[in-house]
């Protein structure tokens, strides 16, 4: 099995076959630290960052489980290790290692993924670069920005909504737009100063009463207690992301990114934590599908949406699965009107609604995170039909990046 075949889900033009030596030099790049293992377990290649990010520059100690060491080491943010090969075979051994779930040791984070062939792919970032203080659940404060947990935001929530004199309630979640681009560019470090410097401004665009709160990652929230119009919270919601889109200078880089805000209103769009959220999680994917760098307000049509999405993503899995997508081929001529190739063209026959034309469904795989399937298939089934072709007869496929 070779790199390129494990690897491939991993870059936009998956389609395309990759050179090896390209591709470790293109996974030696990514911020995140990278393990190629094939299906048997063995390791085709530890990134460069992998290698940082476990301290394999070190001589590892001999232990009679390196299993259980490899997971108390990381525990206490020191490790040592003979090679990298042993410290992956490791990682892979480990309880942790669930395909396509997260999950944290120290200060480390490491999530799973299955290869284009069946190889395991491993992914090892930092979520957190300063010590966590033991008594952060008790204070409240999220160990980076200062700002509140998840935890008080809800039991705020909770209490606002159970108040005598208070019953209303507006939660506002915020996602930064383009963060990943800034830890990609400038490096974690920056990345980390960054949310620091937004929970700053945050803090600053709110009243004393109201609450600001970082839920993890690049993900914020605002509570706002006690009535306000939508015309009030439209205004905040605008100054917020105006706040947020003025450059943040950092290590002597000047830092841009955006917000996309989703509002929810209590008791109306939900009477408890959960449904508020959740409310407020829907109008949130509403304003980033819609481009971003803007604020949108619950509306019931979203649950639809909602509904509507999921569904429709298992009907696309469905399609895929049971052969219901279509392949028809245009010819396409020079400017002497010689037939040069045929143009793969895809359409998807649905059993109730008959033949679908692209333009209808096309967005929604993309959505779904079905593009590299399908774009699979669309290149196989085109490629089996063109070998039956006269030879000079050539076949031209779309690849989506």
């Amino acid at each position: 099995m070779s790199i390129a075949e494990i690897a491939r889900p991993f870059f936009a033009n998956d389609l395309i076959e990759i050179q090896p030596l390209a591709l470790i030099a293109a996974i030696n790049q990514v911020s995140e630290g990278i393990i190629l293992y094939e299906l048997s377990g063995r390791i085709q290649h530890v990134s460069t960052r992998a290698q940082k990010l476990l301290g394999l520059d070190q001589k590892r100690k001999p232990s009679a489980s390196a299993s259980s060491e490899l997971e108390s080491l990381l525990s206490t943010g020191v490790f040592s290790a003979e090679d990298a090969a042993w410290a992956a075979s490791c990682l892979l051994s480990t309880d942790i290692a669930t395909n396509g779930k997260a999950s944290k040791i120290g200060s480390l984070s490491i999530q799973w993924r299955t290869g284009y062939a069946g190889g395991r792919i491993a992914i090892i970032d930092e979520h957190q670069t300063a010590p966590m203080p033991e008594n952060e659940a008790a204070l409240g404060e999220d160990f980076l920005t200062g700002l509140a947990t998840r935890a008080v935001f809800e039991k705020a929530i909770e209490s606002a909504l159970n108040s005598d004199s208070n019953n209303s309630v507006a939660a506002i979640l915020l996602d930064l737009d383009h963060f990943k681009a800034v830890n990609d560019t400038y490096g974690h470090a920056v990345g980390d100063t960054l949310l620091q410097r937004v929970g700053q401004r945050l803090k600053s665009s709110v009243r004393a009463a109201d609450l600001a709160a970082r839920f993890g990652g690049d993900e914020f929230a605002i509570l706002i207690p006690g009535p306000r119009t939508c015309v009030e919270l439209g205004v905040l919601c605008k100054r917020v992301i105006e706040l947020l889109r003025r450059s943040f200078l950092i290590d002597g880089q000047l830092v841009h990114i955006s917000a996309s805000i989703g509002i929810a209103i209590a008791p109306t769009d939900g009477a408890n934590p959960r449904d508020l959220l959740k409310a407020a999680d829907l109008a949130l994917y509403e304003s980033k599908s819609t481009g971003g760098s803007r604020h949108c307000f619950f509306e019931p049509r979203l649950l639809a949406n909602e509904a509507i999405r999921r569904d429709g993503e298992m009907e696309l899995r469905r399609a895929l699965a049971l052969s219901q997508f279509e392949l028809y081929y245009q010819p396409q001529v020079d400017c002497e009107n010689k037939l040069v190739c045929f143009e793969a063209l895809i359409r998807w026959r649905h059993p109730e609604r008959g033949l679908i034309p692209p333009m209808e469904f096309l967005p929604h795989i993309e959505k779904a995170g079905l593009t590299r399937q399908v774009g699979e298939w669309v290149l196989k089934t085109a490629c089996a039909e063109a070998v039956k072709w006269p030879q000079a007869i050539q076949v031209a496929v779309n690849v989506s990046p």
